[in-house]
């Protein structure tokens, strides 16, 4: 794999990683207590479309190499560490 083929691959995994986190924000937020029934399939929905995604891409990524799949995962796993350790910090300091 070429340096730009790393790039890019690095940049699918941190999108990824991106668009997972802001449809679980996005899930949370539209959720509402008197609706239990409805808010338990937003969320359930969620979860599964969100997962769904996340194995097309590394199914397309594992069809390029596994050093592909590798660098995906690994770029999704970082991104969404970073950034919920960010939001933490973010709702310390706001309390």
């Amino acid at each position: 794999m070429s340096v730009i083929s790393y790039f890019i691959w690095i940049l699918v995994g941190t999108g990824l990683a991106m668009l997972f986190l802001q449809s679980q924000y996005w899930s949370v937020k539209i959720i509402e207590p008197t609706r239990a029934r409805q808010s338990k399939w937003i969320i359930l929905g969620g979860a599964v479309l969100r997962w769904v995604v996340v194995f097309l891409v590394l199914m397309v990524a594992l069809s390029y190499s596994y050093t592909a799949l590798l660098v995906v995962f690994v770029a999704f796993l970082i991104t969404r560490m970073i950034v919920v350790f960010k939001w933490r910090q973010l709702a310390e300091i706001n309390q």
